[in-house]
Formats: structure tokens, sequence, C-alpha cells
């Protein structure tokens, strides 16, 4: 699955446009290498997401095969570190 088609699916990023224009403005790094939307994400893969204020290292657990409830969001992915910057 391609990463902005992850990221918007599991909930991480809002919409699929928006993933996009993340990963192309290097806000999306992939196994620790600025990735492209249309990189493919697989099991075990570490995300390191930069929102901006706050940013969110993932380890992906499992990759979807189509649409997910939000209530089953979180059983695709695992948070190990987040961090906040100060202002």
């Amino acid at each position: 699955m391609r990463l902005d088609l992850f990221l918007s699916k599991t909930g991480l990023v809002k919409r699929r446009p928006i993933a996009k224009a993340m990963c192309d403005a290097n806000k999306v790094q992939r196994n620790g290498k600025t990735a492209k939307a249309s990189d493919e994400v697989r099991a075990t893969d570490t995300l390191r997401i930069n929102y901006g204020v706050r940013t969110v290292e993932i380890e992906v657990l499992d990759v979807p095969s189509g649409n997910v409830a939000k209530n089953q969001r979180e059983n695709f992915y695992r948070v190990t570190k987040e961090e906040k910057e100060e202002i």
C-alpha cells in the first residue's frame, strides 16, 4: 500500500492529499530515510511523521487491505515515540 494511502486509511493524517503534501515537504520518513508518497509500506516499517509542533514515530504492525473502521485503526500501528516542540 502506498504511504499516503496508509496514512489516511489509518487516521494518522485526515486526508490523502494532506499526506501527499507532507511527504512532498519532507515531513515523513520511512525507515530513517525521507519518504515519497508513492513508497510502499510494509509491516515492521518505522515511520516518523513531523506534524509541525509534534513528531510521532510509529511501527507499522500490519497493512490494511481496504477501508479501516475508526475503532480498528490502532491495530495497524504502534506509537513508539512522541516528541513535542517547546514554543
